[in-house]
């Protein structure tokens, strides 16, 4: 396994795992007996937006350190 993949790996994992911590707290404290309140529906969905476009952002830095030139 080159360089590039296990650095794309180990950015994934830890992208992920920062996703599944923010869901855990936001899950806690923005919820009550009843359920998810407004506010943390909202929370919720900015995390996935927030989740989407950080790994896109680690997508495209990852691309750019490493020159794909020699790919073709």
């Amino acid at each position: 396994m080159d360089r590039k993949t296990q650095l794309q790996i180990g950015v994934s994992i830890g992208v992920v795992l920062a996703f599944i911590g923010v869901l855990a707290v936001l899950s806690t404290s923005l919820s009550t007996n009843a359920g998810m309140t407004e506010n943390g529906g909202y929370a919720l969905v900015a995390a996935l937006l927030g989740f989407v476009f950080v790994l896109s952002g680690a997508g495209l830095w990852i691309s750019s350190r490493f020159d794909d030139s020699d790919a073709n």
